[in-house]
This record gives C-alpha cells, sequence and structure tokens, in this order.
C-alpha cells in the first residue's frame, strides 16, 4: 500500500498502473497470501491487481469514468459473473476423496468469485483501456516492461550458476519442489516467479518488446533497444527452458520483419487457436502425438513436459 501510494505520487497514472501491475508480478512473493472472510486471498496477483486499481480511481477519476469499453467486453465481464454463481450454486456438495475430505463450497463465495475475477480480469482490463490509448503511454508501458526484463538478467544469470535461491534467501522459503528445478544437467531459474517456466516466458516476452523497441529505434534505460533483446534472448537459451526459447526465436523475427497489420493477423490466429484449443484436443483434431514425437527426439524430459 505505501509503496503504490509513493508510486502514484511520484509519477503519471498510466506509468503507475505499468510499473506496480509488472514489478508486482516479478517481485511479490509467491505461494503465500492473507486470508480475509469473504474476500478473495489477498496474494501476489491480487494485491497488486488492487493497488493498482484503487489508487488509479483517486488519481484520474475523471478519465476513467469518461472511459467506455464498448458492448462485447461487457458481454464477456457478465458472462464470467454468470460462471461465478454457476461455480457457487452447483458445488454444495462434500467430497470425499480416499481419506481427504473437500467441503461445500457455500453460496456466499459466489461473492468472493467475482471479487477475484473483479481484480484480476475487470481491473487490469479496464486499467488498460483507460489509461493506455494513447502512443507514447503504451511506448512507456513497454519500456517499463523491458527494463524488468533487464532487471532479472543478473537474477536469472545468479541462479542458473547457485541454482534458485533467491526466493529463499528474500522470503525464507522454496516457492515450488525441487524435483523440477533440474533440466538438462543445469539449473532452471525461478527468482521471484512459481516456476522456471513462468521465469523462461518472462524473459521471451521482454526480448519480443526489446526487438519491437528495437525496430522503433528507442532506446532501454538510455541503451539502444537491439543489444537489449540480444541480451535477453541469450540468458533465455540458457535457462533451459526450450518452448520458451522456441517462441521468442519464432516470432521475433514477425516482429523485426513484418508490417504491424501482419502481427495483428498473427496475434489474432494465435487467440483463436488458443480459445479453441480444448475443443480440438477433445476431437483429437491436434496433433499432439506428433508434437510429442518431435520433443521424444530431444530427449524424454522434453516429451514428459510438453
Amino acid at each position: 500500500m505505501p509503496l503504490s501510494l509513493a508510486v502514484f505520487a511520484l509519477t503519471k497514472p498510466h506509468r503507475a498502473v505499468a510499473f506496480l501491475l509488472v514489478y508486482g508480478a516479478i517481485l511479490l512473493p509467491e505461494l503465500e497470501y492473507f486470508s480475509i472472510k469473504f474476500l478473495p486471498d489477498m496474494d501476489k496477483d491480487t494485491i497488486a491487481c488492487g493497488w493498482a486499481f484503487f489508487p488509479a480511481l483517486v488519481w484520474c477519476w475523471g478519465r476513467l469514468r469518461r472511459t467506455t469499453l464498448g458492448k462485447v467486453p461487457w458481454l464477456l465481464f457478465g458472462l464470467i459473473v454468470a460462471v461465478d454463481l454457476g461455480r457457487a450454486f452447483t458445488n454444495q456438495d462434500t467430497l470425499v476423496v480416499g481419506g481427504r475430505v473437500i467441503p461445500a463450497i457455500e453460496l456466499h463465495t459466489a461473492v468472493t468469485f467475482m471479487m477475484q475475477d473483479f481484480l484480476l480480469v475487470f481491473a487490469p482490463f479496464f486499467l488498460g483501456a483507460a489509461l493506455f490509448d494513447e502512443r507514447d503511454h503504451l511506448r512507456d508501458f513497454l519500456r517499463i516492461f523491458c527494463v524488468a526484463g533487464v532487471l532479472y538478467l543478473p537474477l536469472v544469470l545468479l541462479e542458473l550458476r547457485f541454482s534458485p535461491q533467491l526466493h529463499y534467501w528474500v522470503y525464507g522459503y522454496l516457492q515450488h519442489t525441487w524435483l523440477q528445478v533440474m533440466r538438462d544437467g543445469g539449473f532452471r531459474p525461478m527468482v521471484f516467479m512459481h516456476h522456471g517456466l513462468a521465469v523462461a516466458l518472462f524473459m521471451a516476452t521482454c526480448a519480443l518488446i526489446a526487438f519491437g523497441l528495437a525496430r522503433a529505434k528507442e532506446k532501454v534505460l538510455r541503451i539502444k533497444a537491439l543489444p537489449v533483446a540480444v541480451a535477453l534472448m541469450v540468458v533465455l537459451s540458457l535457462s533451459h527452458s526450450l518452448g520458451a526459447f522456441l517462441l521468442a526465436a519464432c516470432f521475433a523475427p514477425v516482429v523485426w520483419f513484418t508490417s504491424p497489420r501482419t502481427q495483428l493477423r498473427v496475434a489474432a490466429l494465435i487467440g483463436v487457436l488458443v480459445m479453441f484449443y480444448p475443443m480440438l484436443r477433445a476431437y483429437d483434431w491436434f496433433p499432439t502425438k506428433a508434437l510429442i514425437n518431435v520433443a521424444r527426439a530431444i530427449s524424454e524430459d522434453r516429451a514428459g513436459s510438453i
């Protein structure tokens, strides 16, 4: 709370929101949360989103009030509310699995579900629509995101050498099982995220952003963005997460060489694939076996992971 208020007091609202959301995700502790009755668990995600949203209501209320989302987003948010009500109304039976008793979901928990979705889905979406509607604001967001990746570089390199220890050194506990730390004879960094895959995907995203900034001839921390992008890719290649590295390697040329219109089409195609993936898997229309065989040609660990 004090950090959030200080950030809003010292910088523009859109920069404050970007800073709090990005750095909350990469620095706050995993697993731990505050349990408050009738409220969703106050963990790193809900805290970061909440303390980006509620101070914004004070600092830029007029701008938020003028924001119009359109009918489709409100329809989708309404569907989320309906699903939350359904989750509560259709899970009122106690389950016994072996010796474990899973209590029934009480009706008032529907309010908790809705509050959680408000913080994790509506708040960041609304802030994005309200505060990042100009070119300069989007540029600031990308720079803040990319700088976070640069700050993670030495932390990732440290854990590559000494194993994932930072979360334990700072917060006093390991955030994931040690069984998934080793890969290809080396350590997979986790830093302050829940898993090495999360760190790798974050670094891949930062690398793609850096390539985009480089193409726009922007700088990151007063350094040309292209060397930053290359450094992020090199460290990503050392992080023992082949999937994230392949994603960055495949889409970096798209960012670097294609037009914005083509990039939008590629992004839309990926979005459609993600949306229909459950149906494709259910009817066995997705080439799952072929992909697993390709991964198995690399190693059994890769096949098991994919």
